[in-house]
C-alpha cells in the first residue's frame, strides 16, 4: 500500500505542475530557466570535467541560447499581447525540436548510422590544391579538433548527444502540451 500512496502523491504533483505551468508567464520563465540550466550543465561538463565538445556539440547549444530569447520575449509579451506570447512559446517548442534533430544527427554519427566527413569534426579529407604549408596547418588544426564520431562520455551506453535528444524532445513536447492545455482552458490570457 505505501507504493500506491507514493504513486498518488506523484500523480498529484504532476497535475499541480501541469496546472501551474499552463499560465504563459510561468511557462516562459520555465523555458528560460531550463535553457539556462542546460547551458550551465554543458559548460560545467566542458570546463570543470574536461569534456571537450566537438563542433556538433557546440551547435547543440544554439537552440538553448535561442530559447532564452524566445522565453524572455514571451514573458514580456504576456500582459500586452497574450497571443504573441503563445506564438513565441510555440516557436520555442519548435526550436527545442530543432535541437533534437541536431542531437539525433550527432547521435547517428556517433553510432555510425551514417557518415559525415567534415574537416570541422576532424573526419574530413583535405581539399585539393593546397600548398605544403596549408596542408601542415590543416593537419595541426585537425590534431586539436575533437572528432564528432567519437563518444567521449556515456551513461548506460547513451552519449551526451543521446541524452540531449531525449531532453530536447521532452522539452518541445512539454511546451506544446502546456500551450495546448492552456489554450483550451484560456489560461494563457492570464
Amino acid at each position: 500500500m505505501p507504493a500506491m500512496k507514493y504513486l498518488m502523491k506523484c500523480l498529484r504533483l504532476i497535475k499541480y505542475l501541469i496546472e501551474y505551468f499552463q499560465v504563459s508567464k510561468r511557462l516562459a520563465v520555465a523555458v528560460v530557466g531550463v535553457s539556462i540550466v542546460s547551458l550551465i550543465l554543458a559548460y560545467t561538463a566542458q570546463y570543470a570535467f574536461g569534456l571537450k565538445p566537438c563542433i556538433l556539440c557546440l551547435y547543440q547549444r544554439i537552440p538553448y541560447f535561442t530559447n532564452i530569447v524566445f522565453g524572455a520575449l514571451a514573458f514580456m509579451a504576456v500582459s500586452r499581447c497574450p497571443r504573441l506570447a503563445a506564438a513565441f512559446l510555440f516557436f520555442s517548442a519548435l526550436v527545442f525540436f530543432f535541437g533534437a534533430a541536431l542531437a539525433c544527427f550527432h547521435t547517428g554519427i556517433e553510432q555510425r548510422w551514417w557518415e559525415w566527413n567534415s574537416i570541422a569534426c576532424g573526419t574530413g579529407i583535405l581539399p585539393e590544391g593546397l600548398s605544403v604549408e596549408e596542408i601542415l596547418e590543416a593537419l595541426r588544426q585537425q590534431s586539436t579538433v575533437v572528432r564528432c564520431d567519437e563518444v567521449t562520455w556515456t551513461l548506460f551506453k547513451i552519449s551526451l548527444a543521446g541524452y540531449n535528444l531525449m531532453y530536447s524532445i521532452s522539452l518541445g513536447t512539454g511546451v506544446l502540451f502546456l500551450l495546448w492545455i492552456g489554450r483550451k482552458k484560456r489560461s494563457f490570457m492570464k
